[in-house]
Order: C-alpha cells, then sequence, then structure tokens
C-alpha cells in the first residue's frame, strides 16, 4: 500500500468523495475537531485544505511537515504569506473555483429579495391568515 499524504480538511468531506479522497490521501479532521481544539490531527498534516480559518505562523508550527496550505476559494488574505514563506510552505488557491457556486447563489439571493421569502416564512410559521393578501413581491419578468 501506497503511503499517502496527510491532507488537513478544514470542512467535513462530501460523503459522495469521502472514498475517492480516501484513496488520493489521508484525510485528517475536521471530524476529529473538538470546540477547544478546531486544529485536531493538525500535526500530523502535509497540506492544509483551507477555507475560512485563519492560518497564521502559530498553526503552520503546529505542523512541522506542513508543505501547501489550498484555500478553496479567492484570495489568501487568511493565510500569514510571510510566515509561510519563511517555513518554505507553498501557499495557493482557486480563484474560479467559487464562480459558478457564488453567481448560482447571487440569483436565489435575488429571487429571495425579489419575493420576500423571509418575511412569507414568518408569516406561514405564525399561521397568519391573510398571508397571501399582504403578500408583495416584485415580478422579475423583463427586468435586468
Amino acid at each position: 500500500m501506497a503511503v499517502h499524504d496527510r491532507i488537513w480538511f478544514e470542512r467535513a468531506i462530501m460523503s459522495e468523495l469521502a472514498e475517492e479522497v480516501a484513496e488520493r490521501c489521508t484525510p485528517l479532521g475536521p471530524g476529529d475537531a473538538t470546540p477547544d481544539d478546531v486544529y485536531a490531527n493538525l500535526p500530523a498534516a502535509h497540506g492544509i485544505l483551507a477555507g475560512s480559518y485563519e492560518y497564521e505562523a502559530a498553526v503552520m508550527d503546529l505542523a512541522p511537515d506542513l508543505r501547501v496550505i489550498a484555500r478553496t476559494g479567492i484570495g489568501v488574505d487568511k493565510v500569514d504569506l510571510p510566515a509561510a514563506t519563511e517555513r518554505g510552505i507553498v501557499v495557493c488557491n482557486t480563484p474560479d473555483g467559487p464562480t459558478l457556486s457564488t453567481a448560482e447563489h447571487t440569483v436565489a439571493l435575488m429571487l429571495a429579495v425579489a419575493k420576500n421569502l423571509k418575511q412569507s416564512e414568518r408569516r406561514l410559521i405564525a399561521h397568519e391568515r391573510d398571508l397571501y393578501t399582504r403578500h408583495q413581491a416584485v415580478e422579475l419578468d423583463d427586468k435586468t
């Protein structure tokens, strides 16, 4: 059996990808994290698949074999680049990774605002009988 790199995942691996990920690396965290130690198992990592956590010098020092921090999104502002450089840790990101998801989320939010979904949800939960007579929404047909 080949020795896999140990990659610390900040977020849980999607269940449909878990087997494929395990074939390519030894996944670590976040399932082992505790409220007191979100970086559990990080000391064993060769790489980090990072999201929104802060990666400062002290965090990098937890993992003496760390070689790469890969951000799953735009920017590396949560990574202390001078500290990573000083330790020989490569930092990279996926600037176009979330583009499609961001566009879809934007459309969803526009629809939610146009249709007053939060207000409607509150009224439905409160069992207001005049929900549909008082409901106001914007039609998006022919809008840009």
